[in-house]
């Protein structure tokens, strides 16, 4: 006979009434990037892909935070450089990857330096006080946390995306 004591604490996890997964549920999940000293984080519900080493077409006259356009799934969409509309300076990447993000019917890559991570972060953990507006960025933070090493700044995709848009 196998003991099953474990599998108790296991099924406690899957159990809708369980208090960890109340905790579970009530965490943000965002996707975040590494940029040096803090991690922009974008809510996974807005995280459609991943794309490793796409080929991004530069097109003249646009902003110096475009990279260009990319063809995904069938759909031309503009790629931009998180560090460059986060108003950081520019360095080059150690890898190509850009995250396909959504919101309503905007769509937009986001050229990222390095590998993602997957963070679930707990409502207590928001840092409080204004957000201070970074100069030359067009990406809008709308919310603050203390992460375990570093700043997780959240980044509000809706009035992002809206504040890129070039042609109206």
């Amino acid at each position: 006979m196998s003991d099953l004591s474990g599998l108790n604490a296991q099924m406690a996890f899957f159990n809708e009434e369980s208090e960890t997964t109340a905790d579970f549920r009530e965490n943000l999940e965002l996707m975040a990037v590494d940029m040096g000293n803090f991690y922009f984080g974008i809510e996974l519900e807005c995280v459609k892909e991943l794309i490793r080493d796409p080929n991004i077409t530069h097109v003249p006259c646009l902003p110096s935070y475009y990279e260009g356009v990319c063809n995904w799934k069938g759909n031309i969409i503009p790629v931009v450089s998180m560090r460059a509309a986060g108003g950081i300076s520019q360095k080059e990447p150690s890898q190509k990857l850009v995250l396909i993000v959504k919101s309503g019917s905007l769509e937009c890559g986001i050229l990222i330096g390095a590998e993602p991570r997957i963070l679930g972060i707990a409502p207590e953990r928001e840092l409080t006080g204004e957000l201070p507006e970074a100069v030359g960025s067009m990406l809008v933070v709308k919310q603050a946390f203390e992460g375990e090493d570093k700043v997780i700044s959240v980044i509000d995709v809706e009035k992002s995306l809206k504040k890129m848009v070039v042609f109206g």
